[in-house]
């Protein structure tokens, strides 16, 4: 369900939860941080490029230790845990994938 006005609901209230000018700054760094490297590990996974997979890992746990130390613990928690859930959970996903499609082998 989409909240009907969803724009405008999520302004309504902005400038009274975003007056800290410090974690304006921690979001200005850690949420583009993120998202680079959500895009770099949706990227690596799709070439198959570990450096690329590992660069992207990284920038994802950067943001959330940046976002975590300084700004919201509790939010950067539940994204570290939705990361590492949709990390393990992709992996097997592939594995399965992989193991479907793989020429079986004839023995003898």
């Amino acid at each position: 369900m989409i909240r009907r006005n969803l724009l405008a609901w999520q302004w309504s209230d902005y400038a009274a939860k975003h007056q800290d000018r410090v974690n304006l700054l921690v979001h200005l760094v850690a949420v583009p941080l993120f998202q680079v490297g959500t895009l770099i590990l949706v990227l690596g996974a799709g070439i198959g490029s570990a450096l690329a997979i590992g660069l992207g890992v990284g920038c994802l746990v950067g943001g959330v230790l940046i976002e975590g130390r300084v700004g919201w613990p509790v939010d950067a928690i539940v994204v570290a845990l939705i990361v590492i859930v949709n990390a393990v959970l992709g992996y097997l996903q592939e594995a399965k994938a992989a193991n479907a499609v793989a020429p079986e082998t004839v023995s003898g």
